[in-house]
This record gives structure tokens, sequence and C-alpha cells, in this order.
């Protein structure tokens, strides 16, 4: 170390001289590297005791004639050899002059065909050497204690190194992956708070960024990018030849299929063939998928119900089916001839060539899949439920979505047409939506796919009759009898309880709305926590459609009256009852956490109500739970209670509201969505100003009214 230290102060300038510099690091991190590492103790392969034997004085030239005649002797492992070369320049002062590996500025790369190809080597920038603090006077023999405190810091700052000949490079790169993936997998790093921390703030940030796409995204593909694969699929998909990279291409740019999918996939003649693919018919062609049901439970009365075909048929585009027809007689055939991994370097190597050649930005296999879903993101043009019924795109977004919509093949068609003509308005180009959207070939008769649980307008409008003739045939006497009273009550509870979840998409929960301070009738809001955790990161607040905010106020009403009618006849009732109010009155005086606490155990409770509530002949008080809402009546004990939900996602979907706009009614949001978030710009008022009257609209033309109560 002494030999080494003394050695480097008095050849400093021949270290860091300009012209034996790398571009990308310099000499000084080079050699400090290396005496750094062959001093580690975990080092096996080399020992400074090998060479004291062959050296006497310790001078340069000996240490660097016996570290040279330890390389002859082959001793070394392959790394550790890469480091005693460097101590040779060092010792010896025998760097010679720096050898760029290529040329300087543009350069032609040799190629068999495709074009020319040029690129640009960045002019070289010689590194500024690290310099050393300045040292005290060295004594006689050169070095005093100080000098060497300070270079041992400076070796051990100097952690970075890249050998010049290849092999070495690669060695020392394996060498610090190693190091980073011990460091990364250690236990000190797994159970660090700080590195967990970290990693859940980089990981977060990410996911909301990416869950909160636009237009100038520069994940999608540019318009030249667009028009560039265009080009290329119209000049080559309309040859005699078969092409299966240009196919792959234009099927994953128009669809969204990934290519590890299309590759599965085989040409089928056969409507019944019980495999995925693409069906050939004398007119057209078509995607077909079988239909990812998430919801298994069979639905009751499944008539009232519209139906959800296991068989997802799509259109082709018109040049896709044309390539088809050319192309495939077989039955059964693969798609694509070519295998996947092949197919995707070949893809790979196509799209680089492409677009280095026509200087427009890259273009990779993950931007054309990803596309069409990206491009729905950014623009919220259509849900992108349409997308993974139609291509069977397994995507995160439509996980849930896909259990609530029921659309019909003409529905998802015009959709699709939808999407590629915003695309077109995108790329500035009209051709691209007639290009690459499906055909309007439709196969008969016409099909339904998606949610088994969304009720029909048939259905719906006799389901709400017999709310309503149960609540008249329960309308008390003159004389107010104590059942009576109770009977007409649960009744009128039951038609809330189900027209809310109409209309608002309130989940099927026990104790659903568990105040009525949740309700702002002058704003049409109304907060909803119907699954939820202790930090309500599923809360939202939901348009109100005027019908519902109507009733809600003669609910408030009602149980005023209630409570009024209770005081003679059943006392300790009428008690339970003003609770409900006083509750509300308490909570101007209480603190936010116990507010929040109060809240957190009514919410959802099996043995709490709020103004939901229906009595037994006991005239015991319960919440209103899925199990009683589907009780005492025929015409409703079998349907799933959560139908509302299933109905209002689809009714929004189908009326053209924006898919933002029917998550945000409906709470499904990714990471990074929320309404409520910190940093959303989403306005509650122009949200729920744009929704509310339409879902009003729709549940009067299926029967809805707000019910005043007749206690009243």
């Amino acid at each position: 170390m002494n030999a080494f230290i003394l050695h480097f102060i008095t050849d400093i300038e021949v270290v860091t001289a300009a012209n034996i510099q790398p571009s990308t690091r310099t000499r000084v991190e080079e050699v400090c590297r290396a005496m750094r590492i062959l001093q580690e103790k975990s080092q096996t392969s080399f020992s400074t005791q090998q060479i004291a034997g062959t050296v006497s004085d310790w001078y340069p030239s000996e240490i660097a004639s016996a570290l040279q005649q330890l390389l002859d002797r082959a001793g070394l492992d392959k790394k550790s050899a890469g480091y005693v070369r460097k101590l040779v320049k060092f010792f010896g002062s025998d760097w010679g002059d720096i050898t760029l590996k290529g040329k300087i500025g543009p350069q032609k790369n040799k190629r068999t065909g495709g074009g020319s190809r040029v690129s640009v080597r960045p002019e070289v920038i010689i590194s500024k050497p690290s310099t050393v603090p300045p040292l005290i006077t060295a004594d006689e023999q050169g070095v005093v204690t100080q000098d060497i405190e300070i270079l041992r810091t400076h070796i051990s700052n100097n952690l970075e190194d890249e050998d010049e000949d290849e092999d070495e490079d690669e060695d020392e790169d394996e060498d610090e992956v190693a190091r980073a993936k011990a460091e990364r997998n250690s236990i000190g790093a797994i159970f660090d708070a700080g590195v967990q921390k970290l990693g859940a703030i980089n990981f977060t940030r990410a996911l909301r960024q990416k869950n909160n796409l636009n237009l100038s995204s520069r994940l999608l593909l540019a318009r030249g990018s667009i028009h560039l694969i265009k080009n290329i699929c119209e000049s080559r998909l309309t040859s005699t030849d078969q092409n299966d990279v240009v196919l792959a291409i234009y099927c994953m740019l128009s669809t969204g299929i990934s290519l590890a999918q299309l590759a599965k996939l085989k040409i089928s003649y056969n409507r019944d063939n019980p495999q995925n693919g693409i069906f050939v018919t004398s007119g057209a062609c078509f995607w077909k998928f079988k239909h990812r049901v998430s919801a298994i439970t069979p639905v009751g009365q499944p008539e009232n119900f519209y139906a959800a075909d296991e068989w997802i048929f799509t259109p082709c585009s018109a040049l896709l089916s044309c390539y088809i027809k050319r192309h495939y007689a077989a039955d059964d055939s693969e798609f694509l001839a070519t295998a996947a991994q092949l197919l995707q370097k070949r893809i790979d190597k196509f799209l680089q060539r492409s677009t280095e050649r026509l200087k427009v930005p890259y273009v990779s296999t993950s931007m054309l899949e990803d596309f069409v879903l990206r491009f729905t993101d950014a623009s919220d043009c259509i849900d992108p439920i349409v997308l993974d019924l139609s291509y069977q795109q397994e995507c995160y977004a439509t996980r849930v979505s896909r259990s609530y919509v029921n659309l019909t093949d003409t529905q998802r068609l015009n959709m699709l047409c939808q999407l590629w003509r915003n695309i077109a308005d995108y790329a500035k180009d009209d051709s691209v939506a007639t290009f690459f959207q499906p055909a309007s070939d439709m196969l008969s008769p016409e099909r339904r796919v998606g949610s088994r649980y969304v009720p029909t307008t048939s259905f719906c409008q006799h389901f709400i009759r017999d709310l309503q003739e149960y609540v008249i045939k329960a309308k008390p006497g003159i004389s107010l009898k104590l059942a009576e009273i109770v009977r007409y009550h649960n009744a009128y509870i039951r038609y809330t309880a189900w027209m809310l979840g109409f209309g608002t998409g309130y989940r099927a929960v026990y104790n659903p709305l568990p105040t009525l301070t949740q309700h702002i009738p002058a704003l049409n809001l109304l907060s909803i926590s119907d699954k939820d955790d202790n930090i309500f990161s599923h809360s939202r607040v939901v348009a109100v459609p005027q019908t519902l905010n109507q009733h809600l106020q003669y609910v408030a009403s009602h149980l005023v009256r209630l409570a009024e009618l209770l005081t003679m006849l059943a006392p300790s009732l009428y008690h339970k009852i003003r609770n409900i109010f006083d509750a509300e009155q308490q909570l101007k005086l209480m603190t936010p956490a116990q507010v929040k606490a109060w809240f957190i155990n009514l919410r959802n409770a099996r043995n709490l109500y709020g103004p939901l509530f229906y009595l037994d002949d006991e005239l015991n008080a319960s919440p209103v739970s899925p199990k009683w809402l589907k009780s005492d009546n025929c015409s409703f004990n079998s349907v799933p209670v959560n139908m509302g939900r299933h109905w209002l996602k689809t009714t929004l979907l189908t009326a053209g509201v924006s898919s933002e706009l029917v998550n945000f009614q409906l709470g499904h949001w990714q990471e990074g969505q929320s309404p409520l978030f910190e940093n959303s710009s989403m306005s509650m008022m122009e949200s729920t100003a744009v929704l509310w009257p339409i879902i009003d609209q729709k549940m009067i033309n299926q029967g809805w009214c707000a019910w005043k109560s007749d206690f009243l």
C-alpha cells in the first residue's frame, strides 16, 4: 500500500494525462478500484505474498515486473487478472495512447440489404480526473500518515470501473450485477424501512403515471409511426406473398392482441370449433374468443335478464379478411406459421430498420400491442371493456367492469369504430379509420356478451310496479294500528333500498346509507362508503338523480312521522328512532377522530342500523340486508340484489357517457384515478351536472318515482 501511494503521488501527472483517459472514466478510478478489490478479504486468487519474494526494494519497476511474471504463470482467475493488468500498467507507467473502438462521427454500417443505415457516435469528451485533496509536504520516504488516510478515502469512494478489453468489461459488469443483486437481496435490505418506503413510493408514482395517460404521452405511437405502419401494411398485405411479420404488426396495432396470443390462434371454417381463433365465412372473417366469465353464480329467473353468449365474434377489418381468404384455404391451419420467438426477433429487426430508414420515432412490439388500450385510456373515447370483450385483452382496468356490462354486437362494433375515428383524428388522416377498423359484417342473430345480471327493460318495469303495489297494499287504515304501521314502514324502506341501488349504483351491503348526513339534496350529491377500508381509499361522492333526491327527503320526513306515531304505541321503539336523528346532531360536537370512529363502526354494520331499517313482529329494528330485500315477495325473491348496479353501468355506457364519469359513479378506478385524490383535477359539480339528468331520465322511463309516505 505504501509503495502504491508513493508512486501515485510521484507519478500523478502520468496517470492524469489527457491522452490516456478513456471516454467514460479516468485512469485514477481504474487503478484505485483495482488496488481496493485486490486487497479485499474475499480475494482468494491474489495475495501480496505471491510477489514478496521477488521484490527487494519495492521500486515501481520491480513491482511491475513481479506482477507481470505472476500474470505469465496463469495462476489468477480471469477477473483478478484484469485488475493485476491495470496495476502492471500503473507501476510501469506504460499506458500507451487510448484507442477508440470505431470512428468518431458519422459512420456507415455494413449490411446486406434494406438500405443504408447511418449512426452518429458522439465526440469523445475526456472526463476531468478526480482530484485528491492537497497533501502536506512529504518526508524523506515520500509519504506521511495523513496522505495514506486521504488516499484510502479516495480509493474507497471510486467504485465504478470498466476494462478496456471486452472480455474484462463483461466480467466486471457481471460482478457489479452480482454485487447489486446481493445487496438488494440481503437481509438488511429486505428489512430496511427506508428501502421499503422508497420502493413503495417509486412503484406508486410509476403506477399513477401509467394510469393517467394523455394524448401527449411518449408511451403512445407518434402520428408518423402510425402512418409508417399503415403504409407498410398497405403495400405488403395486398401483395400475393404471405408475410407473417407485417401480418402480426397489423393485427397487434388494430386489435391490441399480443404476439404471444396471436401465435396460438388458428383459422377455422367451423363455427363450433371450441378454440379461440379466426372464424371464416363466405362473406367475412371474425375474431372468435371465448368469454371469460367473472361471476359464476347462476342468476335466478334468467329469462328476465339479458343473455350472455359463451363465444364473442368481432368482424375483422376488410383488409385482413381479404388477406385471410387469399392465403388460408385449409381448416384448422395456423394463423402465424412462424414460431413466436423467431417472429419476435424478425419484427424487432424489421421495425428498427424501417424507422431508421424513414427517420421516424422508434416503434417496438410492446408499443404496438398496447397502443389501442393506451389510446383508449388517454382519450376516454370508449370504455376499455369493449376491447376486453372483443379481443380478450387481459388488462387490469377491466377485471371488474367485465362483470357489470352487457353489450350487443352492434353496440360493441359502433364503439370500436368510434375508437378508430378518434385515432384517425389523432393521426390527422381519415383513411386510418377505414384501414384498421372492423368491417360492418355481423353474424345473425345478434348476440349479447358480458354480465348475466343486467335486467331487461321490461322486467325492470314489472319489478318496479311490484314494489310500488307492495307499498300501496301495505297502506295503513285510518286507525293506524301498530301492525299496519310496521308493515307499511317495511314496504316503504324496501322500495327505497332498491331505488337507491338503481339510482346510485350502491352495492348490496348491510345497512346501506348509514346516516342521512351523507346526502346533500341541494347539490344532488351522496357520499358512499360501501366497499372500503379504514382510510376510506374507495369512498366516493356520486350524483343523485332528482327523482331519488326528492325521495330521500321524503324518507327523512317519513322517519320523523314514524317516531311520532310510535310515541304512545311503542315508546322504546320511538327512542330508538329518535337516536338516529340525535346522533346526527351530536356529530357537530365531535372531533374528527370521533366522527371517523363512529362512522366506521356504523357503516355496513349487521347489528347497528341507520335510517334504512326494518321492523320484525316483535318490534326489533334491524338494518336492511341483501337477504331481507329479497324476502316476502315472489316477484323478487330470486333476483340478484346488485342488479341495479349492473343496470346502471350498462345503461350509462350505452348512453354514451364518458368512461371516466361512469367509473366516477360506480367507484371503478385504479391507483391515481380517484376523484377525491389530492391531486385530482376532476370537478364534482361538473361531473354530477352531467350524470344526474341522464340517470334521472332513465329511471323515470323505467317507472321510478319519488314516493311520498302515506304517513305524511
